[in-house]
């Protein structure tokens, strides 16, 4: 979410702190994540929000585990189709193309 809304609105020098807040806002409607910005109403909490957002969420270590977690727990081949061979190739690229966004090469040990 983070690498999407700072090259959409954050970095953006052409927005004043009022509309990046209300961008802000109006991209986490609905989820937990409003609540955590709930109270900051103005212009002049807009770092503030990024801040408090940041500390919530920004967790490399949870989000690592997580994605080494799903490719572990991958479905297995119940028929050997090519459809559900397509499904699981699908599901562990994307995983371990998070992966190595974040800097974490997965070695062939791992994978294998």
């Amino acid at each position: 979410f983070w690498d999407q809304y700072s090259v959409a609105i954050h970095s953006r020098t052409s927005l004043s702190d009022a509309e990046k807040l209300a961008y802000l806002r109006t991209s986490l409607s609905g989820g937990p994540a409003k609540t955590v910005i709930e109270g900051l109403q103005s212009s002049d909490h807009y770092d503030e929000a990024i801040q408090t957002l940041k500390a919530r969420y920004n967790r490399p270590r949870l989000v690592h585990q997580t994605h080494v977690r799903l490719i572990a727990e991958a479905p297995t081949l119940k028929d050997g189709s090519g459809r559900e061979l397509r499904k699981l190739h699908d599901t562990v690229q994307q995983h371990l193309r998070a992966l190595k966004a974040m800097g974490h090469e997965p070695s062939g040990a791992f994978i294998t």
